[in-house]
């Protein structure tokens, strides 16, 4: 069986919200949801063997424009061990774009 924890947008709408699926046998707690103009994420909490790891599914809408301390305070919210997946909305000519976006020279 699959559980799925999500964070959808303030006001209501099918737009720019997060969504991470789990397998029913594996141990978590879902984290607080972040959930703010400029940055959407769920975050769940995984049981590890050894450590435990901070799985998120985030989205960043493409008309907002992140600073580094925005990103950097996000970060440190999932802790030292995590993986953050999703739509960044950021483009960069290694990544097969045409050009590089200004958010993606703020990602630390």
């Amino acid at each position: 069986m699959v559980i799925i924890c999500h964070t959808n947008h303030p006001d209501g709408t099918a737009h720019g919200g997060t969504a991470v699926l789990k397998k029913d046998t594996i141990t978590y707690y879902e984290e607080l949801k972040y959930l703010e103009e400029a940055m959407k994420s769920t975050s769940l909490r995984v049981k590890g063997p050894i450590h435990d790891i901070t799985v998120a599914a985030v989205y960043f809408p493409p008309q907002e424009k992140l600073k580094k301390e925005q990103f950097e305070t996000f970060f440190q919210i999932l802790e030292s061990k995590f993986v953050a997946g999703g739509d960044y909305n950021s483009k960069h000519i290694l990544w097969g774009s045409r050009l590089t976006t200004t958010k993606v020279r703020e990602l630390p």
